[in-house]
C-alpha cells in the first residue's frame, strides 16, 4: 500500500508542474493577445 502511495507522489507533482507550466504559456499568450487587441483599437481610434 505505502510503496503505490509514495510512486503516485512524483507523478502528482510532476502532472502539477505541466499543468502549471501550460497555463502560464496560456496566460502569457492570452496578455499578448489583449496587448495587441488594444495596440489595434487605438491605431483604429
Amino acid at each position: 500500500m505505502s510503496d503505490s502511495v509514495t510512486a503516485g507522489i512524483p507523478g502528482k507533482a510532476v502532472a502539477f508542474f505541466v499543468e502549471t507550466a501550460i497555463t502560464r504559456e496560456l496566460f502569457k499568450v492570452r496578455i499578448e493577445n489583449m496587448l495587441n487587441l488594444s495596440r489595434l483599437l487605438t491605431h483604429l481610434l
